[in-house]
């Protein structure tokens, strides 16, 4: 079975790629939440632990922490994100942990004796996405967990809650800079796009390489037939394609390292 099905995920790639390598793509839109964006506000209605909050009221800092029940790292930040509900509470703090799983999954999550002692702060689900789509994927952010800190209904900071503390402090205190948070924050992000970018550009010349070399063709005959003679037909190709693949991959690399 999982040889069938590696056999026609090949085949299909074989059909889907080009002859020739496709023009570049145009570089990502900037993000259109950002720091110092205006917070939109949260459309959330499955509140599983403590009341919901009012959004986004004067005076008040809200950390808005995008988590899920199957995160790692969201379950190890969660005594963290617990201490500072707890210890930033008189001071306005309201933490609020979003997860887009259906509220039965992150009730019965909740209910374990464990995450009854090491999540106790406002925790909400999000199955329709609908505030997911605001910030997550407004912001360009694609992992989890991911912390959104709003200070009179603007966006003050994103970035990882484990790294939260200071600018937190700060944000509390009324000493934050959110002008040169927003070009830190922003630079990075246009650094990532663009290293994600020429990975993607070796990617393509890697698989380029491969089907214009016939390694990918004979291999997605050998696994579909299961015949010696196919298979010796994909092993005369594999020196080939492995020598052009790697050829491929060093001028990338000689790319990225120029770019």
């Amino acid at each position: 079975m999982m040889t069938l099905l590696l056999a026609e995920i090949l085949s299909q790639a074989q059909v889907a790629a080009p002859a020739q390598r496709a023009p570049a793509q145009p570089a990502p839109a900037a993000p259109a939440l950002t720091i110092g964006s205006k917070a939109p506000l949260p459309e959330i209605s499955d509140f599983i632990r403590g009341d919901k909050p009012t959004f986004f009221e004067p005076g008040k800092v809200y950390v808005l922490e995008f988590w899920a029940t199957w995160c790692g790292p969201c379950r190890q930040g969660m005594p963290h994100l617990t201490k500072v509900a707890e210890e930033m509470k008189p001071k306005g703090v309201v933490v609020v942990g979003i997860s887009d799983e259906k509220p039965d999954t992150v009730r019965s999550f909740l209910e374990k004796d464990e995450w009854k002692q090491k999540a106790r702060y406002i925790l909400a689900t999000d199955p329709d996405r609908s505030t997911q789509r605001d910030y997550m994927e407004a912001a360009g952010q694609n992992g989890i967990p991911t912390a959104f800190i709003v200070k009179e209904g603007v966006v003050q900071w994103i970035g990882h809650p484990m790294e939260m503390d200071e600018p937190l402090a700060k944000i509390v205190a009324g000493t934050w800079d959110p002008k040169a948070a927003k070009q830190g924050f922003e630079d990075e992000a246009a650094e990532q796009m663009k290293v994600m970018a020429k990975q993607n550009a070796i990617t393509t010349d890697f698989f380029a390489a491969g089907f214009a070399a016939g390694f990918f063709t004979g291999l997605t005959a050998a696994l579909a037939t299961g015949l010696v003679a196919a298979f010796a037909a994909w092993a005369t190709a594999l020196t080939a394609g492995v020598l052009a693949i790697f050829s491929a991959m060093i001028l990338s690399s000689r790319k990225l390292k120029i770019g």
